[in-house]
């Protein structure tokens, strides 16, 4: 099993990787070329336009800057076009596009004056057409700085960034100036992805919260909000669904995300401590993932009180910080799970957090958004089915408790009948010797113990054959003419399209219902002879019994003072036992007694018909 987990694992590492790689390969606009710039980096983000642009020498190459970025420093760009103002000329309007920063503005000439236009994350987008989120900037050959040169003032403050792998590109833009409503070939690579694992999401959250509902257990809610912060945290910026909320694309949002973040680890880690059940299956693994929920908590606390007070620099730490501590306990928690695994549940865990942690280190470490997209694709794919294969554990399980239940009931509900069966026949007996009525005695005697005997041989099962059942009912009625001194008469029918040795019946459960028509019906019957008739057949998939006697009828016998004074206890038990034996199917129409009467009204006997599932 450990061998087949490893190579599916391998398989769908090399399918993300190779997915990832082949976007990232793709992903500028064949129509971009890439223009050469420099760089100046101050601590002064007062600085203005008029020094850094007359400071030639200031600037330098940024494969110079072999290194981060620093929340604290500005950044300024010098974008030099002098290769390039040829083409530039030709067209009306151009579009700059580079990596996102948080703060940016773009000085540029107009009207013979340099102007600021801001842009980037924190700044507001009021007229933000499309749901793809574009960082990008528009310019013209008249906005270039002595016909060459625009400048970049730029900050990033969210993360780390290594300067020596920026670059920037510019393409025509008379496509989106026509119409900003439509969408490139770029946008559209871009919205696929999300929104095939948007209508994932969805899916895979009305799952668990119906499952958690219906079932009540922590896990599925756990899972099911984890599933709506990954969603919110991977589709905001798209989709704007935080825009809502705060009616802007800035700061507020970017805060709310990153919280969204922390608390999708928190709801991910609790939902694995209730999903493999680890208090009891993995003592050690709860210890570890409860002391990661605590940590990530402490975290989040923390992380709110950097992000409320601009405390960019030691944010990007601490995240740093939370997301080194989640991945090791991932991966040791994983590498535990695999030589220590109890279930099966416990690899849909290896799988579903494999796919996790490939998705959050393309997206952390190579800033690669599409690539958390596509693990976390097949994160949720693994956990719907984890969560649905354990689902129908639970409902396994809830049925083999059911079965069991029926099982020991059933065996405490015929506990009760042998006694009663016992009673009976030994009030018989002692009936027979207090009349002196020796040879009748011990050929009663005889009879009973084979009829124990058999009833013991049987009190292992729950249920026995139709024959056996018929062979002890043979008994019973043997043993009831040897009492009542050959006071009526009978037959046993069994209709020819059953088999008796291949139907199972519950044990003794005909008996109780020929002893009530014994009792009740022929005891206190004064003319006419009494016979009784006992039919088997086959109807809709159930075993028919009836049991017909031409005796008194029940309102007669009702009103007579019988020999049984008690309730039928034996009856009752009868009763409750068909009533579980059938109870798997909804059948709960298990005995219908039927009064026979003339057309005068008169009573001619009673019918009991008794349905019994067949298995």
């Amino acid at each position: 099993m450990i061998f087949k987990l490893k190579h599916t694992v391998l398989l769908a590492f090399t399918f993300i990787v190779g997915f990832t790689s082949y976007t990232q390969n793709t992903s500028v606009i064949d129509d971009y070329k890439v223009v050469p710039f420099t760089i100046h980096i101050t601590n002064n983000p007062n600085t203005s336009i008029d020094s850094i642009a007359n400071s030639k020498t200031i600037f330098k190459q940024p494969d110079t800057f072999a290194r981060n970025t620093h929340p604290n420093e500005t950044y300024w760009l010098r974008i030099d076009f002098i290769n390039e103002f040829s083409i530039i000329k030709k067209d009306s309007i151009w579009q700059l596009q580079f990596r996102n920063f948080e703060l940016a503005s773009l000085f540029s000439e107009q009207n013979g004056r340099i102007v600021e236009k801001k842009f980037g994350r924190f700044n507001i987008n009021k007229e933000k057409h499309s749901i793809v989120q574009r960082y990008d900037v528009e310019f013209n050959s008249n906005n270039l700085i002595d016909n060459r040169y625009l400048y970049l003032k730029l900050k990033h403050v969210t993360a780390l960034d290594y300067i020596s792998r920026w670059y920037i590109t510019y393409g025509n833009s008379s496509y989106n100036n026509s119409n900003k409503t439509l969408y490139t070939y770029e946008d559209i690579k871009t919205l696929i992805p999300l929104y095939i694992f948007s209508g994932i999401s969805l899916v895979v959250f009305l799952i668990t919260i119906t499952f958690f509902f219906y079932s009540k257990r922590r896990e599925y809610l756990f899972y099911a909000t984890y599933v709506l912060f990954i969603f919110l945290f991977l589709t905001t910026d798209n989709f704007g669904l935080l825009d809502i909320l705060i009616d802007q694309f800035g700061v507020n949002n970017y805060a709310i995300i990153q919280i969204i973040t922390v608390l999708a680890n928190i709801f991910y880690t609790l939902f694995i401590l209730f999903y493999l059940n680890t208090k009891l299956e993995y003592p050690k693994l709860y210890k570890g993932l409860k002391l990661l929920v605590y940590i990530n908590c402490i975290i989040f606390i923390i992380d709110v009180f950097f992000i409320l007070f601009d405390f960019y620099y030691q944010h990007i730490y601490i995240l740093l910080f939370q997301r080194l501590i989640t991945s090791s306990f991932c991966v040791i928690g994983m590498i535990y799970l695999l030589f220590t695994t109890k279930t099966k549940l416990s690899y849909f865990v290896i799988i579903g957090t494999f796919f996790y942690l490939v998705g959050a280190f393309s997206l952390f470490f190579f800033n690669n958004e599409l690539g958390m997209i596509t693990g976390a694709c097949f994160e949720l794919l693994v956990f719907s089915y984890g969560l649905t294969y354990k689902r129908q554990l639970e409902y396994n399980e809830k049925i083999k408790f059911q079965k069991e239940s029926f099982s020991n009931k059933n065996k405490a509900l015929r506990a009760q009948m042998n006694p009663h069966f016992i009673f009976n026949s030994l009030n018989s007996i002692q009936y027979l010797i207090t009349k002196k009525d020796n040879t009748s005695a011990l050929k009663y005697l005889s009879k009973f113990s084979r009829f124990t005997r058999n009833i013991l041989e049987s009190s292992i099962e729950t249920d026995i054959l139709l024959s056996e059942e018929i062979a002890m009912l043979k008994d019973y009625l043997e043993l009831e003419s040897l009492r009542f001194k050959d006071v009526f008469s009978y037959t046993i029918n069994v209709s020819d399209d059953i088999d008796p040795d291949a139907i199972e019946i519950p044990l003794l459960v005909i008996q109780p219902f020929v002893e009530n028509a014994i009792l009740h019906g022929f005891i206190n019957k004064k003319i006419g002879a009494n016979s009784l008739d006992i039919n088997f057949y086959k109807r809709d998939g159930f075993l028919i019994c009836e049991i017909d006697d031409n005796g008194i009828g029940r309102e007669n016998s009702k009103s007579i003072k019988s020999i049984r004074k008690k309730r039928s206890r034996g009856l009752e038990v009868t009763k409750e036992r068909l009533y579980l034996f059938n109870q798997l199917n909804n059948e709960t129409n298990n005995i219908t007694i039927v009064d026979k009467k003339n057309d005068d009204g008169d009573s001619l006997g009673t019918k009991v018909i008794i349905k019994i599932l067949i298995h």
